[in-house]
């Protein structure tokens, strides 16, 4: 029976996410400060040599194409959307970024990242109406009158 190693978990998402680790680390500073642009985390590589694959994880995938620059401005934009969401909202958008981590949730995946941007609006406004309603606070919109 043969050994089960770290690599075998996850349809080889570990070994590709070492993989580019490895080149990422090997590829000159400036790469590393902007990245390869885009697509240049799909690469032909020893553990799919059959065709060019992404690491199947969109921070990897992030880190690849913009580099230590981009992860920063991306890591930014998330603080400051937290910062906007209700409770609710924010538990939404951290289940899309552990997606983003485990998988190519957003960047490979349209359709995804448009439920996903939906789901953690409605969240966001479910959270916010329940706030209001805790703190009775609760503001109706004015109709519009008919002439």
């Amino acid at each position: 029976m043969g050994q089960l190693g770290a690599g075998a978990l996850g349809s080889g998402r570990l070994d590709a996410w070492n993989e580019r680790l490895h080149i990422f680390l090997n590829e000159s500073f400036i790469f590393q400060l902007f990245g390869g642009g885009a697509y240049s985390d799909y690469r032909v590589t020893p553990l799919w040599w059959w065709e060019e694959k992404s690491a199947h994880s969109d921070l990897v995938t992030l880190i690849m194409e913009f580099g230590l620059v981009g992860l920063l401005f991306f890591v930014i934009c998330i603080i400051a959307t937290r910062r906007m969401l209700s409770p609710v909202g924010s538990m939404a958008l951290t289940a899309a970024l552990a997606g983003m981590v485990l998988s190519n949730t957003l960047l490979d995946r349209p359709g995804l990242a448009v439920f996903w941007g939906m789901a953690i609006y409605s969240a966001n406004l479910a959270g916010h109406g329940r706030a209001q309603k805790a703190s009775g606070t609760v503001e109706t919109a004015a109709l519009p009158r008919a002439v």
